[in-house]
C-alpha cells in the first residue's frame, strides 16, 4: 500500500468510529468551535472534533479538549490556584467535563 493510501486510510479511520452510546451507529467527525462558560468566563475553543452518531445522535468531543476544559473549570479565576472541595492544596478530579447540548454552540 502506498504512503498516500495509508494516510487516507488512517484519516478515514480517525474520522469515523462506533458509537459508545447505542453501539450500532457510526460517529463521524466534524470540526466546530466549542463555546462554553467556565467560571463566568466565555471560552471558545476553535477546531474541536465533534463526533456525532448517525443513528442515535449522541455527540462527544475529543478527550483532550474535554480534559482541558475540566482543568480550567477548577482554577480559581483570581489566584490561579486550583479549587478544592476540602480546602486542601490540590484536588484530583476524575470525571471528564460533561456538556449538555445547550452548552455546545456550533459555528
Amino acid at each position: 500500500m502506498s504512503n498516500a493510501m495509508q494516510k487516507s486510510a488512517m484519516h478515514k479511520h480517525e474520522s469515523a468510529r462506533w458509537c459508545p452510546n447505542c453501539q450500532i451507529g457510526k460517529q463521524t467527525a466534524k470540526t466546530v468551535t466549542l463555546t462554553a462558560r467556565v467560571n463566568d468566563t466565555l471560552l471558545q475553543v476553535p477546531d474541536v472534533s465533534l463526533y456525532t452518531c448517525d443513528i442515535c445522535g449522541y455527540e462527544e468531543m475529543d478527550a483532550d479538549v474535554s480534559e482541558m476544559i475540566d482543568e480550567l473549570s477548577h482554577l480559581d479565576e483570581n489566584s490561579g490556584e486550583e479549587k478544592t472541595a476540602n480546602g486542601g492544596e490540590h484536588a484530583t478530579h476524575q470525571s471528564p467535563a460533561v456538556f449538555n447540548q445547550k452548552d455546545i454552540h456550533l459555528k
